[in-house]
């Protein structure tokens, strides 16, 4: 299986090469896309130089990112990941192996027991339990992380997802179709480092908001 990995980008020059340099076995990667909200910086500079193929988003907004990203790849196995410094690339090779396994989606989890985060506020982390939570009480799974967006997706699944969310609501949007479908999802542990630079984009509030009514809006979904 060929497998793409998407760098979801927007202002990242501090950091973008720090993280394509850690990633390993990059000689077996089929493809290296730059997926880019409107970068003001030198992201894009860097990403030339590094032979990565970029596309210039359409639409604003991170779910717009994922599919987009989706739409260009060429790739069998979609791995996603923002080089901001919160994601390990160390960890894509075990995730692309559980694909190879058999599953349709790998989620790294921040909040296993092996895992650990170094970033994310008291406020986030109640909230992202209480998306588990839900999910699992809905689908009887036993997830810890339905929303970590370094994931691993099979694409011929995330093309039959009709994903519609703009922001942050795109996880859980993936996380639920997915098992609306029957898919099989497995989580990875992972650390969450310090960003290397900037903070985050998420609103705390106005995009957990938008999650939940993601979440009852994707229990409705129905594969056309």
């Amino acid at each position: 299986m060929k497998t793409s990995v998407i760098f979801l980008t927007l202002n990242e020059e501090a950091s973008l090469e720090e993280m394509y340099n850690q990633m390993p076995n990059k000689q077996d990667i089929y493809e290296f896309l730059l997926v880019d909200g409107g970068s003001k910086d030198k992201t894009l500079e860097i990403a030339k130089r590094l032979g990565m193929k970029i596309v210039n988003q359409k639409e604003t907004g991170r779910g717009r990112g994922f599919y987009e990203g989706m739409k260009a790849a060429k790739g069998d196995i979609l791995i996603f990941f923002s080089p901001d410094g919160n994601e390990d690339p160390r960890e894509i090779p075990l995730m692309i192996k559980k694909i190879e396994e058999g599953y349709d989606m790998v989620i790294a989890s921040r909040f296993m027991k092996q895992s650990a985060s170094h970033d994310v506020t008291f406020i986030r982390r109640i909230g992202n339990r209480s998306y588990a939570i839900l999910t699992n009480l809905v689908f009887g799974t036993r997830l810890k992380d339905a929303v970590n967006g370094f994931r691993a997706i099979r694409k011929d699944i995330m093309e039959r997802l009709n994903l519609e969310a703009k922001r942050f609501d795109i996880e859980m949007e993936m996380t639920t179709k997915v098992l609306k479908l029957k898919g099989k999802i497995i989580e990875v542990p992972t650390t969450e480092p310090k960003r290397i630079e900037g903070r985050s984009r998420l609103r705390t509030f106005y995009d957990g908001y938008l999650i939940y009514k993601r979440f009852l809006k994707s229990l409705k979904y129905k594969e056309i």
